[in-house]
């Protein structure tokens, strides 16, 4: 048996960020690690620039998902306006910079979320985890700092309802938390998991593959590849 911390992740939108290259900003289609790492790390106070707070929890954690609704893909168009100030000029605010800049130009992006999504997140510690699953659950009911699904902008919509459940694995985890609204809605169908090596399933696996989501180091945005499990059923109850 093996102890669990389960919670809720839904929202109108979410950007589970994949890797960005030019203009164009990508989200995979339910949450990467290095998300629920920032959930956990912003439910706690550790803040971005700890690397070494950042680096227990990287370590300290494995994670497991029941995707719900994998929702409907939105993509975004941003103009953002930018100058470039004069050599050796410091300046301290967008305003300044437009206001004073030698030239203004246009800087054009596209931004991926994910519409009306919803999973089941499951938090496994470590021996080395720097807090109890206890701890999660009190700092995810009272978070030090805002917590979004991706970006800033996408706030989640239900509460989370952590709990720490104890189970054989993780559909059976799954199984014992208790239903989102969403979940109630009868909205899901068949329903995908997602699980990290070492991991207990309780379903059979039907592949493997690669992402690129295990952070190296947050204040220099690196990121290498880790190996994730997946499988399906019917629709659980």
């Amino acid at each position: 048996m093996t102890d669990y911390l389960v919670f809720t992740l839904y929202g109108p939108l979410a950007s589970w960020g994949e890797i960005a290259v030019g203009e164009s900003r990508h989200s995979t289609m339910y949450p990467t690690r290095s998300a629920l790492i920032g959930i956990l790390g912003a439910a706690v106070g550790v803040d971005r620039a700890d690397e070494t707070g950042q680096a227990a929890l990287r370590d300290g954690y494995r994670f497991g998902l029941r995707v719900d609704a994998f929702g409907d893909p939105l993509r975004d168009y941003h103009t953002v306006q930018y100058g470039e100030p004069e050599r050796r000029q410091v300046l301290h605010s967008r305003r300044d910079v437009l206001r004073t800049a030698r030239k203004v130009g246009t800087l054009l992006s596209a931004r991926e979320y994910r519409c009306d999504a919803a999973a089941l997140v499951a938090v496994e510690a470590m021996a080395n985890a720097p807090y109890e699953l206890a701890d999660l659950v009190a700092a995810l009911r009272k978070p030090r700092y805002v917590l979004y699904l991706g970006r800033k902008s996408c706030p989640p919509a239900l509460p989370l309802n952590p709990v720490v459940v104890t189970a054989p694995d993780l559909r059976s985890a799954f199984a014992a938390s208790p239903p989102s609204a969403f979940r109630l809605s009868g909205r899901h169908g068949g329903d995908a998991y997602f699980w990290e090596s070492g991991m207990e399933p309780g379903v059979a696996a039907s592949g493997v593959h690669w992402r690129y989501d295990q952070p190296l180091s947050r204040g220099r945005w690196q990121f290498t590849r880790r190996q994730e499990w997946r499988g399906s059923t019917g629709g659980d109850a």
